[in-house]
C-alpha cells in the first residue's frame, strides 16, 4: 500500500509541474460541471492539462490556494490547498518542530483524495535539502522524501 501512495504521489506531483495551461474552451464540459458543483466558491480558476486524461483546475477557495484534479471524464481525481499552521494537525507540528526532522518549513497543505481520504504535508527544509513529508489526519507521519 505504501508503494501504491508513494507512486501515486510522484504522478500527482510530476503532473502538477508539468502542466500546461489550456484554454477553458478546451476543458470537457462534464469536468466544468464536477468543479462547479464541488468549489462553487472558486475563484480565478486556471485549467491545466497535465497528463492524458488529466485535467487540473488551480484556484482560489476561501482565500485558500487550492489545485484539483479530474479525469477528463468528469471524475474528481484530488485537491490540494494550502494551509496555515493553526490548521495542520498538533501532533505532525509537533514533529516537525523537532530539529531532528526539520530544519524549516516552507508551506502546508491538506489533500484530500478519493482513495486516500485527507492527508497533510509539509514542504520542509533539512540539511539544505528540500523534502515533503505526509502525515494522516491524526497527525502520524505516512512517508517522507525528496520534493520533486
Amino acid at each position: 500500500m505504501k508503494i501504491f501512495l508513494s507512486i501515486l504521489f510522484l504522478i500527482l506531483s510530476y503532473s502538477i509541474a508539468s502542466a500546461q495551461t489550456i484554454n477553458a474552451s478546451l476543458v470537457p464540459q462534464v469536468v466544468k460541471k464536477k468543479m462547479q458543483e464541488k468549489y462553487p466558491e472558486a475563484k480565478g480558476v486556471v485549467w491545466k492539462q497535465s497528463d492524458p486524461g488529466f485535467v487540473e483546475a488551480n484556484f482560489n477557495n476561501e482565500d485558500l490556494k487550492c489545485n484539483a484534479i479530474f479525469l477528463a471524464s468528469g471524475g474528481w481525481v484530488s485537491t490540494d490547498c494550502e494551509i496555515t499552521v493553526e490548521e495542520f494537525p498538533a501532533a505532525a507540528v509537533t514533529f516537525l518542530n523537532d530539529s531532528k526532522n526539520a530544519d524549516k518549513v516552507s508551506k502546508y497543505y491538506k489533500s484530500e483524495t478519493k482513495a486516500k481520504g485527507t492527508q497533510y504535508s509539509a514542504d520542509v527544509k533539512k540539511s539544505g535539502k528540500a523534502m515533503q513529508y505526509i502525515f494522516d489526519d491524526q497527525g502520524n507521519l505516512i512517508m517522507r522524501g525528496p520534493k520533486n
